[in-house]
């Protein structure tokens, strides 16, 4: 069905760009920031899988991925070419409830949310097929990735900070994940929070972790961050795909420098 040849990743840019353009009716480009990748896998066939980084000519903020994936022998095209642009039509509907809630918040410094886990496919979405593409709230379906950033306390004062956005986002039924960390660290000196798996799946995760459990959970982090030399965050983000790039902040209180 796929004759074409893809020797190298100018012709697999090509051939994603062209292909995009048919199946959404509009042009897009590759980010001069960011590079082509390519993987190698054995299976189910020994192939080449070609990812670029692309945003619509009319709407750069809307950066997303687009793959094709290739023989490893033959250079031939196999399979569809696939693309997450689809986030874009669903994040502002899934997600602002999650925003609107952190924004109002008086427990936090500051947030992230974005919709994460997007289905990587050749189908078009429209925005009234949101239910289906959330799925059931299984494993595997996309979630809602967030971050919450606050002020370095007491464990006691902080697990009841965790405890409480939690407990009031519980109610918006999806899939999420809750990061936090201390406003000003970098998550890798600074985390002290992470949703437990079995909490994450709406299918499954019946009611909101416990205080006492993520008490000992920040203690934990707190043990192992303080075997690390601070680095400080600003909480800039990273421009790319949101699927796999650098949250970025919003800060309804800057932290101290």
């Amino acid at each position: 069905m796929f004759a074409r040849e893809i020797p190298d990743k100018e012709t697999a840019l090509s051939a994603i760009l062209e292909e995009l353009e048919k199946r959404y009716g509009e042009k897009f480009h590759q980010l001069d920031s960011k590079d082509i990748k390519s993987f190698t896998y054995e299976q189910p066939r020994n192939g080449v899988q070609y990812i670029a980084t692309l945003a619509p000519d009319t709407s750069p903020e809307k950066i997303f991925s687009g793959s094709i994936d290739t023989d490893a022998h033959t250079h031939k095209q196999w399979g569809n070419i696939l693309d997450n642009y689809q986030q874009h039509i669903f994040d502002p509907i899934v997600c602002t409830p999650f925003r609107e809630y952190l924004q109002s918040s008086t427990y936090v410094d500051g947030y992230s949310v974005r919709l994460s886990w997007n289905k990587m496919d050749s189908k078009v979405w429209k925005k009234e097929q949101v239910e289906e593409y959330m799925g059931k709230g299984t494993q595997g379906d996309p979630e809602i990735f967030i971050v919450i950033m606050i002020a370095e306390d007491s464990v006691e004062a902080m697990a009841q900070t965790v405890y409480e956005v939690q407990k009031g986002l519980w109610p918006l039924k999806r899939n999420m994940h809750v990061l936090a960390a201390i406003s000003g660290l970098s998550f890798d000196c600074g985390t002290i929070y992470n949703t437990p798996v079995d909490k994450e799946n709406l299918i499954t995760r019946g009611n909101p972790p416990e205080y006492e459990e993520i008490k000992e959970s920040i203690g934990n982090y707190q043990f192992r961050n303080k075997q690390m030399k601070p680095e400080r965050w600003d909480g800039s983000g990273e421009v790319g795909d949101p699927n796999d790039s650098d949250v970025a902040i919003t800060w309804l209180h800057k932290p101290q420098k």
